[in-house]
């Protein structure tokens, strides 16, 4: 069965007259992804503290942080709230963003990732990434960060695949993964075109999330 059309979601920026939603969309996607994990005092403590609409409403009017709303039809499916703090040297950044909290309702967002690696092709590894898209990889170990490498680009239909020429691909695309310590750790993604310069170059640093 399908979904709603993913296209039909809007985004906006939430003011701080956008208190009390921030603070019910807040809590309650919260309580959808950790309240099975926690025992009910302590999840309640948690909530009383950190989800207010006091509290929210000076996040909202904080010059250090803009939240984005996602709405579909009227309906708010889903926020990210961003802060603007000085990266961590070992990002090697002179500015960046921190995705503070990014969270949907269980029934907001129909979006499922249709990227998946198998042990495939001439190196062994492969990323599918729907519709007959893929691309072989090849890992490699450097500095102490293991990175995944597309070495070519291929389409498959059925038991067809044809390999895509430099030019009919994105470029040169390259994931990295590295130990940052204290539980935190580095992912990138670097997508350089041969003509067009580099496309993409996403760099975050996670960390799990404590309750």
């Amino acid at each position: 069965m399908r979904g709603p059309d993913p296209s039909s979601i809007l985004t906006r920026p939430a003011r701080p007259d956008d208190a009390a939603l921030l603070s019910e969309i807040g809590a309650t996607t919260f309580a959808e992804t950790f309240e099975a994990a926690n025992t009910p005092e302590d999840f309640a403590a948690y909530m009383a503290a950190a989800f207010s609409e006091d509290i929210q409403r000076a996040e909202l009017e904080s010059r250090d942080t803009t939240v984005f709303f996602a709405e579909r039809d009227g309906d708010v499916v889903g926020y990210v709230m961003l802060r603007e703090r000085t990266p961590p040297a070992s990002l090697a950044l002179e500015d960046a963003l921190e995705i503070a909290r990014l969270y949907a309702r269980r029934r907001g967002f129909p979006h499922i990732v249709h990227s998946s690696k198998r042990f495939a092709g001439p190196t062994g590894l492969e990323e599918y990434v729907g519709y007959g898209v893929g691309m072989a990889l090849t890992i490699h170990m450097e500095d102490k960060a293991l990175i995944f490498r597309a070495a070519h680009y291929f389409l498959q239909l059925g038991r067809w695949r044809l390999r895509l020429p430099s030019w009919a691909s994105p470029g040169a695309l390259a994931v990295t993964h590295a130990e940052l310590g204290d539980g935190r750790f580095l992912f990138k993604l670097d997508i350089v075109h041969p003509r067009l310069g580099r496309l993409i170059c996403q760099t975050a640093a996670f960390e799990e999330a404590q309750p």
